[in-house]
């Protein structure tokens, strides 16, 4: 059951939408709308431009890309009024983002590399997070399998020194997933059966099913190498 968080300190309910950003984005979405109303009831410009910032981040993952896009002008609007840097290169990771589940990877990549040109050290480990799982995925789709790897890995150690349920999950299942594909599969395995335990104590049902399944398919591909295995020895 949702518990209510009109009560707490507005800078409070920012920081929750944060928190479940990767672990409930349709929660966090929905938190993130409640401060953004709250921080220009009280003109609080820099809690502004992070709900705003939060409301774009999911829309481009799993919502409406248009008001994705419309969140984030006005959140760089106000990152930029505010000089603060760091918003700024955000608003371009989910840029970013944006491009990507539009099929646009060459325009993603090049604006990645472009953020990485500037320089803006990431804040914090969820940021960290963030910006290496994108890399990851968008190095994936582009077929670079070393650069995946390690991105991928960067972002579970991100992941792990923030320690919140969701960027861990998401980080170990997308790395074990990765590792099927490449048809490592002790990796696979170790890595895809930490996603499905934590996706589990975190209430993630749409990984624990993603899991799942890729364990079936660890277990189908490890069967069907060992009968080929056994037949060429007999």
């Amino acid at each position: 059951i949702a518990v209510s968080t009109l009560a707490l300190p507005l800078t409070e309910r920012v920081e929750q939408a944060r928190v479940l950003s990767y672990q409930d984005p349709i929660r966090s979405l929905e938190l993130a709308r409640e401060a953004l109303a709250a921080a220009e009831a009280e003109t609080d410009e820099s809690a502004a431009a992070q709900a705003g910032w939060l409301i774009a981040l999911a829309e481009m993952r799993i919502g409406d890309s248009e008001s994705g896009e419309t969140a984030l002008k006005t959140a760089r609007r106000r990152f930029t009024e505010l000089g603060d840097a760091r918003g700024q290169r955000l608003c371009d990771e989910v840029r970013a983002i944006g491009l990507r589940r539009l099929g646009h990877l060459s325009a993603c990549r090049a604006l990645l590399e472009d953020i990485d040109r500037r320089g803006t050290p990431p804040g914090d480990d969820f940021d960290a997070f963030l910006l290496h799982n994108s890399r990851a995925i968008t190095l994936k789709a582009l077929g670079l399998t070393d650069l995946t790897l390690t991105h991928f890995y960067a972002a579970l150690d991100a992941a792990d020194r923030l320690r919140w349920p969701g960027p861990r999950v998401v980080a170990a299942a997308n790395l074990g997933g990765f590792y099927l594909d490449l048809h490592n599969l002790d990796d696979a395995l170790a890595i895809t059966r930490r996603a499905q335990q934590a996706a589990l104590s975190a209430g993630m049902a749409p990984i624990i099913g993603t899991a799942t399944v890729n364990l079936i398919a660890i277990s189908s591909v490890s069967y069907t190498h060992l009968r080929a295995h056994e037949t060429k020895a007999n």
